[in-house]
């Protein structure tokens, strides 16, 4: 289930069942296009890394 939540400071998040598909923290601002947040929603659901599983694994891989 996906539900909009307020947030603060510019921060916009798309969440899926509790997990973070989409943020534009690292990103100072910037609002994503339709067609990107589609995109996250489509990968996570044909299995796909969450943000947070994507930003561990660059991490791993420094």
């Amino acid at each position: 289930m996906a539900n909009l939540k307020e947030g603060h400071g510019g921060i916009f998040e798309v969440t899926i069942s509790g997990r973070v598909i989409y943020s534009n923290c690292m990103q100072c601002g910037c609002l994503p296009e339709n067609d990107e947040i589609l995109q996250r929603i489509c990968e996570y659901e044909e299995g796909g890394a969450t943000l947070e599983e994507d930003l561990l694994s660059k991490q791993d891989a420094t």
